[in-house]
Formats: C-alpha cells, structure tokens, sequence
C-alpha cells in the first residue's frame, strides 16, 4: 500500500513498505528507471524479521512531487524528514544501480543518523570501464557526458513508451545486456514486476530519469571518510554496471566489504534483495 506525506516546503513524497513494521527501520532506494516498487518483488514472502523497509519513491518519481531544483537538491534533506515522520531516529540504507550514489551521499550527509550502507549493483563510471561497456551501456555513459540535452530526449521517448506498453519497453531495454539478465525477464513475474514499476517510474514523464542518468555518468563525489559500515554487492556476469565499478567502491570507502556473486548479472537483487537487507541488520 502506498503512503504519503508532505514535507516541509509541501512537496508530497511517496513511499512502500515491506517486512517487519516493529523492525529496524531501513530504507530501500531505487534505481533508474525505478521506482518504490522496485525492492518489492524481492522482499516478497521473504523472512524479514527485525527489518522495516522503507521504500520511497524519489522528487519527480512516482508518486513523490518534483523539487523546483531537480537533481541539485539534496535528496537527504528529504529522507531525513520521512525519518522523522516515522519516528526513526537511526536507519539503515540500501541503494541498487541508479540509486546507489543517492543512498551513498544520504550515508555521508546523515552519517550520525545511519548506521550502515548497503550498495547492489552500482559503481561510478571509470574512464576506463566506458571503452569496455557494452554498446548500449557505452552510449548511455557518452550521452550522459557529452550530450545531456538528448538524454531528455531520449528519456521523453522512454516515458512515451512506458505509457503505452511498459513490458515491451523492459524487453527492449536489456537487449543489448547479457543473457543472463534476459533471461530473468522470462519468468512471468519479473517481467510484470519490472514492467510496473518502469510505468510507475516514467508516471511523471521523463526528466528527472534523463537528469540522474546524466549525473550517474559524471563523476561522483565518493566521501573517502565515510566511518558507516558498507557492503557492497555485485552480479560477476554483470553488463550495465561493471563489476570493477562496484569493486572500485570497495576499495575507495574505507569500512567496506565487497561480495561479487557467480552466475549473476544486473537483477542480482530481484532474487536476493532479502539478503542485502538482512546483512544490514547486523548494524543497528
């Protein structure tokens, strides 16, 4: 069931929750496209005793209303208020793919208030990594740096097509990936999952999808100081987000440990996100 509140300045934010509602409060950010749906499949009939996920959908996604600054407002001011709405004090943090630089800097400006990082799936884009991306994976970096302006057009397209047949757009969008991950999209429900929650991230239309993409690609501030524990996870058969990326991180961030896993790619997560959250609860 999906929540609402409004914040300080009136902006509405959106969220979902899932597992143990007197549990640790953890909060689950999405990726791009992606929305608050995004963790749902995985937590589903998942033992998540001790866990409270909070899953919200990110200004200009979904359900949450846009900020006038776009992608310049610092979305922990934003979390940091959903936090206190839900009287959590401290948390836990988990970000996949697109949203691991969100969750990443929420863990820095609020380090006093979180108390472990949980990065899937998400790496910064080394110059040397775009040379050996994929053809899909290698456009989307170079647009990101070179051409912001057709990201939005790009982007503008995609919510076209995530209005009219948003399970066709998921299949089209992971073609140029590995097998692996397409074949994910075989099971009837990853494919109706990922197909909702694509229209849920496209509802508001495309900008704010093409203004992450485009600082995704740029160069990312990566707090070297950062005293949260973090792990970070990755699928060794990976082809949006190399694996070196993630691995990068790991050795960037000084209390982090890395987990790379066999016979995985990017949706690494839609099978064991439980086991992201779980390890977080180590940390309280």
């Amino acid at each position: 069931m999906t929540r609402h509140a409004t914040l300080r300045d009136g902006r509405r934010i959106a969220w979902e929750e899932a597992g143990d509602p007197d549990g640790f409060p953890m909060i689950g950010v999405h990726g791009n496209p992606g929305s608050r749906l995004s963790w749902l499949l995985p937590l589903r009939d998942q033992d998540l005793t001790g866990c409270r996920i909070i899953l919200p959908d990110r200004p200009g996604v979904g359900e949450s209303d846009p900020h006038p600054q776009g992608c310049e407002h610092d979305w922990s001011a934003d979390v940091a208020e959903l936090a206190d709405h839900l009287g959590a004090d401290r948390f836990a943090i988990a970000g996949v793919s697109g949203g691991g630089p969100f969750a990443l800097s929420v863990a820095d400006r609020l380090r006093d208030r979180v108390s472990a990082l949980a990065l899937v799936a998400t790496g910064p884009v080394l110059d040397e990594l775009i040379r050996e991306a994929p053809t899909g994976a290698r456009l989307f970096f170079k647009l990101g740096r070179d051409v912001p302006g057709l990201m939005r057009v790009r982007s503008a397209v995609l919510a076209q097509r995530a209005r009219r047949d948003p399970a066709a757009l998921v299949q089209r969008t992971f073609v140029p990936y590995g097998a692996i991950d397409r074949a994910q999209l075989e099971r009837p429900e990853v494919l109706d999952h990922l197909a909702r929650d694509y229209a849920e991230a496209f509802r508001q239309g495309g900008r704010r999808s093409a203004d992450e993409m485009v600082q995704y690609a740029n160069p990312w501030p990566i707090p070297e100081d950062l005293p949260v524990p973090t792990s970070l996870w990755c699928g060794r058969l990976d082809e949006i987000v190399s694996p070196r990326a993630t691995e990068y991180l790991a050795g960037v961030l000084p209390h982090a440990e890395f987990h790379e896993m066999d016979r995985y790619g990017h949706l690494w997560f839609l099978d064991h996100g439980a086991e992201v959250f779980r390890d977080l609860a180590r940390h309280r």
